[in-house]
């Protein structure tokens, strides 16, 4: 059961942390590190043998990228000429 919870409280995390992306793009990076931590979790207690689990793995994958773009990961740090 806290599974499945820590599975729907990461997911919920990753839509708020979206919401929060778009709105500005320098926020939502703690709330895209809370849903990767939960959707990880959700995935280590199920394990990789259940086919529903796959989709918690994208969600993880999207978190990381999340966080990746609002930590400024995919601008360019080259100076402007």
């Amino acid at each position: 059961m806290l599974t499945g919870f820590s599975g729907f409280l990461g997911c919920f995390l990753l839509y708020a942390g979206t919401m929060r992306f778009a709105m500005n793009a320098a926020r939502g990076r703690r709330l895209f590190v809370a849903a990767l931590v939960c959707l990880v979790w959700s995935i280590r207690g199920w394990g990789l043998q259940y086919p529903w689990t796959y989709p918690y793995v994208l969600a993880a994958a999207l978190a990381v990228a999340g966080w990746w773009f609002s930590s400024g990961g995919a601008v360019s740090k080259r100076p402007q000429a």
